[in-house]
């Protein structure tokens, strides 16, 4: 299995309260630290807390503009982090600006462009579900009316003939 499908599978795999608790003290104590803060952030974007995944994503954006070294990095992690929001748009941008960014990674470039196909799929599920659930909204609007029209028709001709 390659790095990215590793650290999708991470994605969705909390770090235990010890492990957590860990990175967040060692970022508390000293918050210079690049890697550090670049750990604690990916610790945050791991746990079921969307409010602490947004915390992750924010700090990573804060990496990617400060720290040159950190930028492709924080680009693909800014991605799954958004993914993991359900920003997919955002998560695009900014794996499509790692892709135009790293032509030359050879098999990891191939991975990247796997990762934003199975981002668009799920784009696509959840476009298409939601324009069922439209859909089927608007038709049971309009079996509400229908209805509404048959009591309000039949209840206009019972008064029209008394």
């Amino acid at each position: 299995m390659s790095k990215e499908y590793d650290h999708l599978k991470e994605l969705y795999t909390p770090l235990s309260l010890q492990e957590f608790s860990l990175f967040e003290k060692l970022y508390n104590e000293d918050d210079s630290s690049k890697q550090l803060k670049f750990n604690y952030a990916w610790a945050l974007i791991r746990t079921d807390s969307k409010e602490l995944q947004i915390k992750g994503v924010n700090l990573l954006t804060t990496i990617f503009k400060t720290t040159p070294e950190r930028r492709k990095q924080s680009l693909y992690f800014l991605s799954l982090g958004n993914y993991k929001l359900k920003n997919y748009e955002l998560s695009l941008k900014y794996l499509d600006a790692l892709i135009n960014a790293e032509k030359d990674l050879g098999k990891h470039h191939e991975n990247l462009e796997q990762l934003k196909l199975m981002i668009q799929d799920d784009v696509r599920r959840t476009t298409g579900t939601a324009l069922l659930g439209i859909g089927v909204g608007v038709g049971l609007l309009a079996v509400g009316i229908s209805v509404i029209n048959r009591i309000w028709g039949s209840n206009n001709n019972n008064a029209n003939r008394a």
